[in-house]
């Protein structure tokens, strides 16, 4: 199991590594993503300080983002329900942005930091074309396709009370 650098490994990372890497450390906008992602999943202060420790040890270089899952699920260690989603925010929040800064400044970001994928299951699979592709405004052509029917049936009109009861006989 992959275990989170101390603070001392993530201080002497920082004072080699290069200005762009120092610079997106230092962002408010990784720490306004950071510090959404923990309201979020309303994560405990340790667990924030270690899924921090993690982040720096990738964007650093002492580790490579492949373990990235392994130190998340140490962070994690009580709110292990959460660790699909916080994996995925933090790819899409975090690792994406601090990439794309990279590419931008024209450096290589340290060891693998690249966007990191757990294997999905089919409905998370699903779920991530669906979301996506609403996303992305796109919408599915349903042309040629029947019409969908409803799986209950519709209510039937309430019909009044007769007036004259089945069971009697008229008086006449």
């Amino acid at each position: 199991m992959a275990t989170i650098p101390t603070n001392d490994e993530i201080g002497a990372a920082f004072a080699k590594a290069s200005k762009a890497v120092q610079e997106y450390i230092g962002s408010t906008e990784l720490m306004s993503a950071f510090i959404g992602i923990r309201d979020h999943y309303k994560l405990h202060l340790d667990e924030a300080g270690n899924i921090s420790r993690a982040l720096n040890a990738v964007f650093l270089g002492v580790r490579p983002a492949a373990e990235f899952p392994e130190l998340l699920k140490a962070a994690l260690e009580q709110n292990s329900g959460a660790y699909g989603a916080t994996l995925k925010d933090i790819n899409e929040k975090i690792f994406v942005p601090f990439r794309r800064k990279m590419q931008e400044k024209g450096a290589a970001p340290p060891s693998d930091a690249q966007t990191l994928q757990k294997p999905l299951s089919p409905i998370e699979r699903l779920e991530e074309r669906v979301m996506g592709d609403a996303e992305r405004g796109v919408e599915k052509k349903t042309a040629g396709m029947p019409p969908l029917r409803p799986s209950t049936p519709p209510p039937q009109p309430q019909t009044p009370p007769a007036t004259t009861d089945p069971y009697r006989e008229s008086i006449g």
